[in-house]
């Protein structure tokens, strides 16, 4: 009886074993197994929560990411393209450094069911992934010198402005009906913004593109006339009420500044990495609002050249 039961149980681990491994897709003949797949789909459990309909979704649009992912890397591999170990580990480094110890950063990568070597590669992939990116887009793209002096002036532009900020948009609207009526805004900021900059009576002083929140910055930068009182701003926040003040534009010191940032961007020598925890991203902030919309047309039409000269099989 003893040996029935052990057999149905190795049987069981077997099977599991085999699912496990199961080839979902071969791309250009290199598997994409089910473990991987698996592993991909877990930022999704919550919004998956028992649900078939949403499972199949989900588990396809996964399944699309990592095809898309192995022609990139398979491209890479074609055209020899080589990470330095040096800048693994400096982004290995700034991740390590979310941590208060290495022994909470191996733990937090052995509770992500990852070995440290699994870690390593996945940020050499990213790094890959990235480089691939940069020599196969940037060279389809067209970039004059005017193009470039003009973001660069934009960009250097800053803005004055004071604001209030809340958490609804009724008690938003209510206090903007006061600021139109002639009610003090340094005022009305002192008595109800939610935001440190209240003490100041809501003044923010001079900032630049890229240092507030997307909505913000947009409502910011369209006012021109001084006095002037933005309509309700939400942001992830909250609900935003600015006053406009000032705008000046960049000296010539600054404009060479920023253009020295941004093509140090646009040739791969700088980036910054972003996210929490284990999670992390390689961000170019300037080429992102100088090329993204461009480089992003361009992504899309080289994913859809790769997929269609590749043999992509469902077994």
């Amino acid at each position: 009886m003893k040996k029935i039961i052990l057999g149905v149980v190795l049987s069981i681990c077997s099977l599991q074993a085999q699912a496990q491994t199961k080839t979902v897709v071969l791309v250009n003949d290199v598997p994409i197994t089910e473990t991987k797949l698996v592993q991909a789909m877990k930022p999704y459990e919550a919004e998956i929560a028992g649900s078939q309909t949403v499972y199949l979704k989900i588990r396809e649009k996964v399944l699309d990411a990592l095809i898309e992912e192995e022609l990139v890397i398979q491209e890479a591999k074609a055209r020899k393209i080589e990470i330095a170990q040096e800048e693994i580990e400096q982004i290995m480094n700034v991740i390590k450094g979310r941590f208060e110890s290495e022994e909470k950063f191996k733990l937090a990568v052995e509770t992500a069911g990852m070995s440290m070597e699994k870690f390593n590669e996945k940020v050499k992939r990213d790094l890959l992934f990235q480089r691939i990116k940069d020599i196969e887009l940037k060279k389809r793209l067209t970039v004059t010198q005017e193009e470039v002096d003009n973001f660069c002036k934009d960009y250097g532009e800053k803005v004055h402005a004071q604001h209030i900020l809340v958490n609804t948009e009724k008690e938003a609207l209510d206090i903007l009906q006061k600021a139109q009526s002639g009610a003090d805004f340094s005022q009305l900021a002192a008595t109800y913004s939610l935001c440190p900059s209240r003490q100041m009576g809501g003044d923010l002083g001079f900032f630049g593109k890229g240092q507030m929140v997307a909505e913000f910055e947009q409502a910011a930068f369209s006012m021109n006339k001084e006095g002037q009182l933005s309509d309700v701003v939400k942001t992830k926040f909250g609900y935003h009420i600015i006053r406009f003040i000032a705008k000046k534009n960049p000296s010539p010191e600054e404009i060479t500044s920023i253009k020295t940032a941004l093509m140090n961007e646009l040739f791969g020598r700088t980036y910054f990495i972003t996210g929490n925890g284990l999670d992390f991203e390689i961000k170019r902030n300037l080429e992102e609002r100088f090329l993204g919309q461009k480089l992003g047309v361009e992504y899309i039409i080289w994913l859809f050249e790769l997929k269609n000269k590749a043999k992509v099989v469902r077994p």
